[in-house]
């Protein structure tokens, strides 16, 4: 794939999981302490930490090997995205456990989606825009060294 391309689906992954992300939203409004409402969050949850791993699984193996060559600062940015990652699956499995039982779930859970929101605007200005991921930039070590 060529670096517009790999730019295409990530920012396409991106759209989904900001639509599962409002779709979350909505439904904590609804969402009771201790009731019904509460596994609905927690299988909600659930599956936004699936298509997050999902996505970013796929992200790392179309940009591990792109961005180090990418400019100065791929090397960065390459391990900036993989901390980033660890972190967000460590936060979206803490949701998951207090999903069920704290009183705050709703609220912590608001405040995650929050930073993922947040994330992906990070992502997209660091990682994921025009002038990282385009055709016309010669990635690699242009003299072959």
């Amino acid at each position: 794939m060529n670096p517009s391309e790999i730019r295409v689906e990530l920012l396409g992954h991106h759209r989904e999981i900001r639509a599962q992300i409002d779709e979350l939203r909505e439904d904590l409004e609804d969402c009771q302490p201790g009731g019904e409402s509460r596994d609905d969050l927690r299988a909600a949850l659930l599956l936004l930490a699936q298509r997050v791993r999902a996505h970013n699984e796929r992200e790392e193996e179309l940009l591990g090997d792109l961005l180090p060559g990418v400019d100065a600062w791929g090397p960065v940015r390459t391990e900036v995205m993989l901390r980033e990652h660890a972190k967000e699956h460590e936060e979206l499995y803490d949701a998951l456990l207090v999903a069920g039982d704290a009183p705050d779930a709703g609220r912590a859970t608001i405040d995650l989606l929050r930073k993922m929101l947040a994330h992906m605007e990070h992502e997209e200005h660091i990682f994921l825009s025009e002038e990282v991921l385009s055709d016309g930039v010669v990635h690699g070590d242009p003299m072959g060294g």
